[in-house]
This record gives structure tokens, C-alpha cells and sequence, in this order.
């Protein structure tokens, strides 16, 4: 008899799927970029800062839509299998390439304005999320929507302090 494998995570929409446990995994480690690239931003390595933001919201975040768009999607209670969902995951990775690109050249302007390009993204990605917790009961929308804030409220000052915009 062949062993089953149990599920790390149930999804929002109740699914068991082993995938959903390396969803929770790349979350954290998006979590953990961010927050460090945020610190070492008030630190003053304003690069460093901005590389880290960038690569840790729009990079892991495109990666995890082309790799594990399904279960992520699930996790969240959200169709899958959409189109847009890769369309959605090559904008985040052009502004990783952007942000690397900028980063290279010392274009530190340019890489300024993707952080801010950045995080407005996912302030309106956090307002969607919010619209959706008024529709559904998936707390993770509502987490989505502070963390938004939280993230808009800690880097901003970051971004100022750079001083290059």
C-alpha cells in the first residue's frame, strides 16, 4: 500500500495541496527580503534597500505566479488558471530586471522611482485584496491590505531619505 502524503497546508478555498505548503514558504521569504532590504534602507545602503524591495515583492512575486500560479492562487481562494496571471507575473519580473539593470548602472534615480513604481503596485494590489474581503471571508485579503499599508508606511520614509527623487 502506498504511502499518502500529507498536505502541509489547506488552501482558502479548503483543498488540500502540497503545493499550498511552498506557497506559505515563498511568502515568508518575500516577507523576510522585504524586511530586511527595509532595514538596511534606514541603515542607509539606499541600493541594497532598493534591490531587496523590488526583487522581494515583484521578483518572487512574478517567480511564484509563472512556477506556482495555481496554488498560489488557491491559497487565496481566486480562479485558476487565468492568463492574466502570467501576464501579472511578467510585469513583476520586468520590474525585478528593471530594478537589477538600474541597480548596475548605478542609475540610482531610475531604481528609486521602480521601488516607488513598486510599492505602489502593491498598495493597489492591497486595495483589490481588501475589495475582495468585502465579497469573501479570506482573512488573507485583509492581511494583504495591512500589510500593504504597513510596507507603504516604513519604506516611503526610505525612499525620502535616499533623496534622489
Amino acid at each position: 500500500m502506498a504511502q499518502e502524503s500529507i498536505p502541509l497546508v489547506r488552501t482558502a478555498s479548503g483543498e488540500n495541496t502540497e503545493k499550498a505548503g511552498l506557497v506559505k514558504a515563498v511568502e515568508g521569504l518575500r516577507i523576510s527580503l522585504c524586511a530586511a532590504g527595509i532595514g538596511l534602507g534606514y541603515a542607509k545602503y539606499y541600493q541594497v534597500f532598493a534591490l531587496l524591495v523590488v526583487l522581494s515583492l515583484a521578483g518572487v512575486t512574478g517567480l511564484e505566479s509563472l512556477l506556482l500560479g495555481d496554488a498560489s492562487a488557491a491559497s487565496k481562494g481566486w480562479p485558476t488558471g487565468s492568463p492574466y496571471q502570467k501576464q501579472s507575473a511578467c510585469n513583476n519580473l520586468a520590474l525585478a530586471a528593471g530594478a537589477i539593470l538600474f541597480a548596475a548602472l548605478r542609475a540610482n534615480q531610475a531604481l528609486a522611482a521602480t521601488v516607488v513604481v513598486t510599492l505602489i503596485f502593491i498598495f493597489l494590489s492591497g486595495i483589490n485584496h481588501l475589495l475582495t474581503t468585502a465579497r469573501a471571508d479570506h482573512s488573507i485579503h485583509s492581511f494583504r491590505f495591512l500589510g500593504a499599508v504597513v510596507l507603504a508606511a516604513v519604506a516611503a520614509p526610505v525612499v525620502h531619505m535616499w533623496g534622489v527623487l
